[in-house]
């Protein structure tokens, strides 16, 4: 089951919803937003003391892997930075190789835990728009400060961690919730790949080759210990993105 939040600005009341696991609703209801107020506030004041996180989120359906809500002024209007986290799972892959031409599917995937930055631009207008996503791979662990960043190992993102959207119309950036779903549905380029995504931990005839890759990974899990260094904190990340001009 998921709970959902609508907040509006400068309303007296909180709407709640209740989601099970195929998105049927099976309770909505309403309360004072007071009462949310002193929970939060309870909750990120030990949220601070273990992790000194910077937390805001300005309306809609509050996603329950939303980590942070970074927003930072900009010549070109306020920059908004969401970090979501996508556990570690198996996932279906369509994987296009010879200039697109030939596309291969696995079914079970093992892909690592992602922590998905998206970056949205709201003009002085208030209109706000999808910008571009950032990828990396982490351990399954909480995240904390000190979480290290690790490369994402498969080539529908960049090396240097962005991804490649190609012509595939993200969500709209109210549905925080879509996010996932869409970046985990974008195509795989076997162009894209290079074996310094993977550790040499784990041990492939060949690692230049992407299709032999998926192929092993084809129903297990991924190994955290096949991950490489992306030489960042997550910390030293959410720095970055707050000295964005």
């Amino acid at each position: 089951m998921t709970i959902y939040l609508k907040i509006e600005e400068h309303s007296p009341i909180v709407e709640a919803k209740v989601v099970d696991d195929l998105g049927v609703i099976k309770k909505d209801f309403k309360f004072p937003a007071v009462e949310l107020g002193k929970s939060i506030a309870r909750s990120i004041s030990l949220a601070k003391e273990e992790l000194d996180f910077e937390f805001n989120y300005d309306s809609g359906f509050i996603p329950k892997n939303l980590k942070q809500h970074l927003s930072v002024g900009t010549k070109d209007g306020i920059k908004h930075f969401y970090f979501l986290e996508l556990e570690k799972a198996n996932r279906k892959v369509e994987l296009w190789r010879g200039n697109h031409k030939e596309k291969l599917t696995f079914n079970i995937v093992g892909f690592p835990k992602v922590l998905l930055v998206l970056a949205v631009l709201q003009n002085p207008k208030g209109v706000k728009s999808f910008q571009s996503a950032f990828a990396y791979a982490m351990k399954d662990e909480p995240i904390k400060l000190d979480s290290p960043l690790y490369v994402y190992p498969f080539p529908n993102v960049y090396y240097s961690g962005n991804v490649c959207m190609g012509g595939n119309k993200p969500p709209t950036i109210e549905n925080l919730t879509a996010f996932e779903r869409w970046f985990h549905q974008l195509p795989f380029g076997a162009d894209m790949y290079t074996p310094d995504r993977i550790s040499k931990d784990l041990e492939l005839k060949n690692k230049s080759d992407v299709f032999q890759l998926f192929s092993f990974l084809d129903g297990k899990e991924f190994n955290d210990n096949w991950l490489v260094s992306y030489k960042k904190t997550y910390k030293q990340l959410v720095n970055e993105f707050k000295n964005t001009k």
